[in-house]
């Protein structure tokens, strides 16, 4: 009898830890999938870190284009 209810309760024991797993393994794909969508977002709404220099306005320096090979 002993061998019995020592085996269900093995049996729990061994059930329980495959639910603590999958529930484990469920919140760490949540968390990756998250976190991968995440380095894709934050640098779209994060400010700019561009470097310009703050020249303004430039002048055209060049040539105009003929009528010619202008295109219509």
């Amino acid at each position: 009898m002993n061998s019995v209810i020592r085996t269900i309760s093995e049996e729990k024991v061994m059930s329980a830890t495959k639910i603590s797993q999958s529930i484990r393994f469920l919140l760490n794909a949540i968390q990756e999938t998250a976190q991968y969508i995440l380095e894709a977002v934050i640098p779209i709404f994060s400010p700019t870190d561009d470097h310009y220099p703050a020249t303004g306005l430039q002048p055209f320096t060049g040539e105009p284009a003929d009528k010619k090979t202008r295109r219509a």
